[in-house]
């Protein structure tokens, strides 16, 4: 007896058991680059708040500021505290003029979250015109003078960033 042989159907395609392991592979590959990415972006933005941050140019106004007036300021005469807290500049309110007419006093708050402020004034007589806030998270800020040159060391604190600069600058020759 000759029976009739079945013709088997070819079937194409996937059984449940093949799909479920593409979808747990697929699954772990996705959740990999998630994870990759999601920690550059992290540490790109750490980078980009390091490098443009409140702090960075807090520092960079301050040491211009410093720079600037104290360059301008006359070489004989200058006050500075005993403890290094602040430093007295004068300067002429004209480029062509010799005569020191105004001052700049540069001083450091001393709070935790102390400042760094400059004072603009007349010198005789001794008026204020404007006091303008510099930077803020000052932890420590120390004014030192070696001969004609005067030296800022600015420490700034934020959380568990901390940036330390230190700008020195020569007074001005003429009397």
């Amino acid at each position: 007896m000759n029976r009739p042989v079945k013709k088997r159907k070819l079937r194409s395609g996937l059984t449940l058991v093949e799909l479920s392991v593409v979808i747990a592979i697929s699954t772990v590959v996705l959740l990999c680059i998630g994870i990759v990415l999601a920690d550059s972006v992290h540490s790109w933005q750490k980078m980009y708040e390091r490098a443009n941050g409140q702090m960075e140019t807090d520092t960079l106004v301050a040491l211009k500021t410093f720079n600037t007036i104290v360059r301008r300021a006359i070489s004989t005469n200058f006050l500075l505290d005993a403890g290094g807290r602040w430093v007295e500049v004068y300067y002429s309110s004209s480029v062509d003029s010799t005569l020191a007419d105004r001052y700049a006093r540069f001083y450091y708050t001393g709070d935790p979250n102390g400042q760094l402020n400059v004072e603009y004034g007349w010198r005789n007589p001794n008026q204020t015109l404007a006091t303008q806030t510099l930077c803020n998270n000052v932890s420590s800020c120390v004014f030192k003078s070696s001969g004609k040159s005067i030296s800022m060391i600015l420490t700034l604190s934020r959380g568990s960033l901390t940036l330390t600069t230190a700008s020195s600058a020569f007074l001005h020759n003429r009397q």
